[in-house]
Order: C-alpha cells, then sequence, then structure tokens
C-alpha cells in the first residue's frame, strides 16, 4: 500500500515537491526514479502484447496446419472417386459392348415385326447407356488430368 501511494507520488509530482524540500538529492533523481517507474509498466503491458502476439501466431500457424491436412484429405478423396468413376464405366461398358453387338446380331435374323421393334427398344437403351458409361469415363479422366483431346 505504501509502494502506491509513493508510485501515485511518482505521477502526480508530489513527490518531486517533497525531494526538493527535505532530501539532498535533486529533482532531476526523482523524475528519474518516476520515469523508471513508468518504464516498468511499460514493460509489463509490451510483454502482456508480446505474449498476445505469440499466442494468435500460434493459432494462425495451428489452422494452417489443419487447413493443410484438410486440402490433403480432399485431394485424395477427389482422386480415389476418379479412380473409382474410372473403374466402374469401364467395367460396366465391356459388357455392354456384348450386349449391343448381340443385339445387332439378333436384328440381322429373320424376326416377326414386334420382336424386332423390341430388339431394337434394346439396342437404342444400350446405345444411351453406353453414352452415359462414356461421359462418366470422360469426367473422370478431365478430373484426373488424364483427357487426350481429338
Amino acid at each position: 500500500m505504501l509502494r502506491r501511494q509513493i508510485e501515485m507520488m511518482f505521477q502526480d509530482g508530489r513527490f518531486s515537491r517533497l525531494v526538493d524540500r527535505w532530501f539532498v538529492f535533486s529533482n532531476i533523481e526523482a523524475n528519474s526514479l518516476a520515469n523508471l517507474q513508468q518504464q516498468k509498466r511499460n514493460n509489463v503491458y509490451t510483454l502482456i502484447a508480446l505474449g498476445i502476439v505469440v499466442l494468435f501466431l500460434g493459432l494462425l500457424v495451428w489452422m494452417y496446419r489443419q487447413a493443410r491436412r484438410a486440402v490433403r484429405a480432399a485431394e485424395r478423396a477427389n482422386r480415389a472417386k476418379s479412380e473409382f468413376l474410372a473403374n466402374v464405366s469401364h467395367d460396366v461398358r465391356t459388357p455392354m459392348n456384348g450386349v449391343i453387338a448381340m443385339t445387332d446380331l439378333l436384328l440381322t435374323t429373320p424376326l416377326a415385326p414386334e420382336q424386332h421393334d423390341y430388339a431394337d427398344t434394346i439396342r437404342q437403351s444400350a446405345d444411351l447407356q453406353l453414352a452415359i458409361l462414356d461421359d462418366l469415363l470422360d469426367t473422370a479422366k478431365i478430373e484426373s488430368g488424364k483427357l487426350v483431346l481429338e
């Protein structure tokens, strides 16, 4: 409590007047002591601000690392999706080509008009399905950067 009172006397100038009146050392020395006390307070504030900045920088580094991990995970998931699409569309396209070929052969045989319409519908549906599978495969190639333009 005494120290706080003396510090208040430094701030409002009463200490300087007291020293001038009762003691031998000069007002310059009293002002130096007052400035020293003020600088100690300023140092504490500076250290607190520095601590806050260090904590903030640490938080930024942590957030950056988390974001990089999330980006890498998303890239891995995207590659896995593209590979899956390529594999699935290729695996489904091969039997679809068999369906189309066999339907073409069926259409060359003598069929009743109704049977010919059914076989023709199968052929058209298979062609549409193959076009969808080709689009899926092209999409997977585009995403993986392996599409060659002609």
